[in-house]
């Protein structure tokens, strides 16, 4: 996880608007645990801001908010995954 982590950190600072990396590592993030969601909350709305359309990073935000407890921006962004 680490190797994954400093890979995605190294294409962001090469492309900060690389959209699938920022998703990427929201994931790294949000298997790290608890300490570590709002990092992954962070680099997901990344993507999303990035690439409106980018479902996945929709679906993987949507997932993450029932784990802090914010049933409503999971609605929403659950949402978004399917348009």
């Amino acid at each position: 996880m680490i190797k994954q982590k400093t890979c995605y950190l190294k294409a962001l600072h090469l492309a900060p608007s690389y959209s699938v990396a920022h998703n990427n590592l929201g994931n790294v993030y949000l298997r790290k645990g608890r300490e570590f969601y709002v990092l992954a909350i962070r680099h997901f709305k990344m993507a999303i801001e990035l690439k409106p359309t980018y479902a996945e990073a929709c679906l993987n935000l949507g997932n993450t908010y029932p784990i802090v407890n914010d049933k409503i921006k999971m609605s929403t962004y659950l949402s978004c995954s399917l348009d």
